[in-house]
C-alpha cells in the first residue's frame, strides 16, 4: 500500500531520535490507540499486524475523528491518538470546550502525509480552478459552476462532518482556519462523498485521494496541492512502548529496514 505524498522524515525533528525497541527489547504491552479513521484505514490497519511483530507490542485501534482521539488521549483512555490534520488545527476546538484539559503537554511525531482531493462529477467539465476561487467556493462567494464556466448549477460541497482530518486541513490551508461557511452536506465518511459526487452533477467533494482514485472521479485541479498529515499523538514523553510503535509505523511507511 503506497501513500501519496510521503516525504522522509527526520526522526531527531520529531523527538523520537534513535531510539528503537523491538520485539524482546521491552515487555511486551498493549496499548490503546484513538482517532482519526483515515489514519486508521490508510495506515495503522494495514500495517498492524507488521507493527505488532516488529515491536512485541498489541494494539487495540478504535476509530473516531482526530478530535475524538485526542479527547481520549487526554482523559486517560489512549495511550496515542491518531490525529490526520493539523495539531493547531484540532485542538482549537477542543480547548474552547474543555479549556481545563493539559492540551499543552501534547506530543506530536509525525508519520507521514497524504493529499487532500476535490472530486466531481464525470459530467462536470470544469476541472481546474486556482486557489483564490476555490477559496471563494468554500466561503459560499461562488456558490454556481456557471461563475466557473460550467453549468447552470449550484456548488453543493460534500465533506466529513466536524472534527475530521480532510475537513480540518482544507480549512486550515485555505481559510486560515475558519470553518467553512458555504452550505455544505455533511457525511460519516470518505465512502460517502464518493457516492454523492458521483450521483450529484454539482457536487464538488472533499476527501482522501485514495478513495478518488478508487471510484475512478476526476479532480478539482489546483496549482498548489493541499497535504493532510498523519500524526501519532502523546501526551507527555512517550513510552518505550510508544515509541517502539511510533518508529515501527514509520519505517514501514517508508518502507526501510529499521
Amino acid at each position: 500500500m503506497k501513500i501519496s505524498l510521503r516525504r522522509s522524515v527526520s526522526a531527531a525533528a520529531a523527538g523520537i531520535g534513535c531510539l528503537v525497541l523491538w520485539a524482546g527489547a521491552a515487555s511486551a504491552e498493549t496499548l490503546s490507540i484513538h482517532g482519526s479513521a483515515g489514519f486508521a484505514n490508510e495506515v495503522m490497519t494495514p500495517y498492524r499486524d507488521k507493527i505488532e511483530s516488529l515491536t512485541g507490542h498489541k494494539l487495540n485501534l478504535t476509530v473516531d475523528t482526530a478530535g475524538g482521539g485526542l479527547l481520549a488521549l487526554l482523559k486517560g483512555e489512549a495511550d496515542l491518538a491518531m490525529v490526520s490534520a493539523p495539531l493547531a488545527s484540532v485542538i482549537a476546538p477542543l480547548r474552547k470546550a474543555r479549556p481545563d484539559l493539559p492540551f499543552g503537554l501534547l506530543q506530536e511525531f509525525r508519520i507521514t502525509e497524504s493529499r487532500v482531493a476535490f472530486p466531481v462529477n464525470p459530467d462536470n467539465p470544469v476541472q481546474s480552478v486556482s486557489l483564490a476561487k476555490l477559496k471563494q467556493i468554500l466561503s459560499g462567494q461562488i456558490d454556481n459552476w456557471r461563475l466557473l464556466g460550467g453549468p447552470d448549477l449550484p456548488i453543493h460541497i460534500v465533506a466529513l462532518g466536524d472534527g475530521r482530518g480532510t475537513k480540518h486541513t482544507t480549512e486550515a490551508f485555505l481559510l486560515d482556519g475558519r470553518s467553512i461557511t458555504a452550505s455544505a452536506i455533511k457525511v460519516r465518511n470518505s465512502e460517502e462523498v464518493a457516492q454523492i459526487v458521483k450521483q450529484d452533477r454539482g457536487a464538488l467533494g472533499i476527501c482522501r485521494t485514495s478513495v478518488v482514485a478508487l471510484h475512478h472521479l476526476p479532480e478539482l485541479q489546483t496549482k498548489v496541492q493541499i497535504a493532510q498529515s498523519y500524526n501519532l499523538v502523546s501526551l507527555n514523553t512517550p513510552t518505550n512502548a510508544m515509541r517502539a510503535v511510533i518508529a515501527a509505523t514509520r519505517s514501514l511507511v517508508f518502507e526501510e529496514e529499521p
